[in-house]
């Protein structure tokens, strides 16, 4: 049996739904970053700190405390995909597998490869992704890896060693300390997972009463759980949420980015 959550006409979400949303074109613009104008600036992806613009003036990241209505429901628009990894953290490799190594799939990442995506004729070819120093584009959000990373739940058996990969992944919190046959000393390396966490996909969503429905969370606090139902944001408390539904919107609310989040509309 479903239960229908009650619906707020006081919220309004800058969100995303599914994982990839090939953008259409954007309004051009003037925008100003640290004192600097760019003209013709159009939104082109996401970055971890905020909304990646062209511009005739060259690529520039605009911070999120800068970004207004109008670019978030263009973001909201047309990048929903990039806004779910971005707030995901996810990370993007494109690279080749070393194969197994005590038990763990290595890759190498090389972060200034560009992905064979159609956004990627909208970014000057002199924006390096690799370069730490500057600020980095994305790939649709997520966040460029260079070096030797561990995808710790991919077959050993997905690629021959040298074969090439793109996909994204997701940070897992861990390390693990592996001897590579290039180096001197053993390097510490992340472990990433192939497993998008629980809180992105449309899942069914039960409450204490055993009633569910299904529905994508978009946002999570202490208290209250923002379930996206037909268009419209519902605000669900927790305590009212399965035990698992509730470690489920803890764990968006603890690892989330609060990036462009469902906010009252006054």
């Amino acid at each position: 049996m479903k239960v229908c959550f009650p619906h707020s006409s006081s919220l309004a979400l800058i969100g995303a739904m599914g994982v990839f949303c090939h953008p259409a074109s954007s309004r051009s613009e003037t925008i100003v970053v640290d004192g600097e104008s760019y003209n013709g600036a159009e939104i082109v992806d996401l970055a971890p700190d905020g909304v990646f613009f062209s511009s005739h003036d060259g690529g520039v990241v605009l911070p999120w405390e800068q970004v207004t209505t109008a670019h978030a429901m263009e973001v909201k628009k047309r990048l929903s995909g990039a806004l779910i990894n971005v707030r995901a953290q996810s990370v993007w490799v494109a690279g080749h597998f070393k194969g197994e190594k005590e038990g763990f799939t290595l890759v190498y990442a090389d972060g200034r490869r560009r992905a064979n995506f159609d956004i990627e004729k909208n970014i000057p070819k002199d924006f390096d992704y690799g370069e730490a120093s500057r600020p980095k584009a994305s790939y649709y959000g997520a966040k460029a890896q260079v070096g030797w990373v561990i995808i710790k739940d991919l077959p050993s058996n997905t690629a021959a060693p040298e074969t090439s990969t793109q996909m994204i992944v997701y940070p897992t919190g861990e390390t693990k300390t592996i001897q590579l046959d290039d180096q001197t000393d053993p390097v510490e390396l992340p472990i990433m997972t192939v497993q998008s966490p629980a809180w992105v996909e449309e899942r069914t969503w039960t409450n204490s009463d055993g009633k569910s429905l299904r529905a994508r969370l978009q946002f999570a606090d202490d208290t209250t759980a923002y379930l996206e139902l037909s268009g419209r944001i519902v605000p669900y408390p927790l305590e009212k949420l399965s035990p698992l539904d509730r470690q489920v919107a803890k764990q968006c609310s603890s690892t989330a980015l609060p990036i462009l989040v469902p906010v009252k509309v006054r």
